[in-house]
């Protein structure tokens, strides 16, 4: 399987950036109501909040696909 390039290559890759749109994801994820389920394969790059919970993880390819709960 060939790797897929960046998507568009005039936005900056970079580690703010990055760490930017982690915070920006956790954020979102902070506002979701209970009983939220997410999906992640190969994650999401941050640490899941709280008030998640791991609900199952499935080994597939060269990662896991996890399901995550809002609980609180």
């Amino acid at each position: 399987m060939q790797a897929i390039g960046r998507i568009d290559i005039t936005v900056p890759a970079t580690q703010n950036r990055y760490e930017f749109y982690i915070k920006i994801v956790c954020e979102k994820l902070a506002e979701l109501k209970k009983g939220t389920k997410v999906a992640t394969y190969h994650s999401f790059g941050g640490d899941f909040p709280k008030t998640y919970e791991l609900s199952s993880e499935e080994q597939i390819g060269t990662s896991s696909i996890e399901l995550w709960i809002k609980v609180k």
